[in-house]
Parts: structure tokens; C-alpha cells; sequence
């Protein structure tokens, strides 16, 4: 992944995961989707949110929400990429494996950075 960044990669500092952090669950609770679990790490962001509406569109609404939140903070600047393309937008079909993926983003994720 790196050798295809055009930019260095993005460390998010405490205030800036708290920033992503407000962002996403106040966008959320906007649109009524459910957030079952969220970690806001120093280089990526792992949430598990109950499906509403077509995942590609509810991931790239809270990529946007925490961009604003981030420059409007003066986190980045304007023509600062923040986010990469990928994203997993996998659906996850069965009760297990919700409580498998909640449990990865609560517990798996190691100690906060």
C-alpha cells in the first residue's frame, strides 16, 4: 500500500481520533444508523454499523463528515488527501459473524497508540 501512496501516509494524533471518533457517531445518530462498535486508530479506522442504506455510501458519507470535522479543526489542510481508496464495505450476514466483527474492533486492536 505504501509504495502506491502519492502522499505520506496520515497519523491521526489523540485530539484527531477524537475528532473521527465525534464525527461518526454523531453522523450516525443523524442518519438513525446503529454503530455497534468503533476504533479510532492513529492510521486507520475500524466501525461496524448496522446496514440502513447501501454500505459504499454510508462509508464514503462518514469519510466525508470526518474530513470536514478535521479540517474545519485545522487538523489538514484543504488538498491534503486524508483517506485512502479502500475500504472494506463487507456485509456481514450471520449473528456470529457481527459478534465476531464487534469483537475484533472492541478487543482485538491492541493497545491505544
Amino acid at each position: 500500500m505504501k509504495g502506491k501512496l502519492k502522499h505520506p501516509p496520515v497519523t491521526l494524533d489523540a485530539s484527531s481520533r477524537k475528532i473521527v471518533r465525534e464525527a461518526i457517531e454523531g453522523y450516525c445518530r443523524f442518519k438513525n444508523w446503529p454503530v455497534l462498535a468503533l476504533n479510532v486508530r492513529s492510521n486507520h479506522v475500524h466501525v461496524v454499523i448496522k446496514a440502513v442504506e447501501n454500505s459504499s455510501k454510508m462509508l464514503n458519507a462518514i469519510k466525508a463528515r470526518a474530513t470536514r470535522m478535521l479540517r474545519e479543526a485545522g487538523k489538514f489542510d484543504a488538498d491534503r488527501p486524508i483517506w485512502t481508496e479502500r475500504g472494506n464495505q463487507g456485509r456481514l450476514l450471520t449473528e456470529k459473524s457481527v459478534n465476531d466483527a464487534i469483537n475484533y474492533v472492541l478487543n482485538e486492536q491492541g493497545p491505544e497508540i
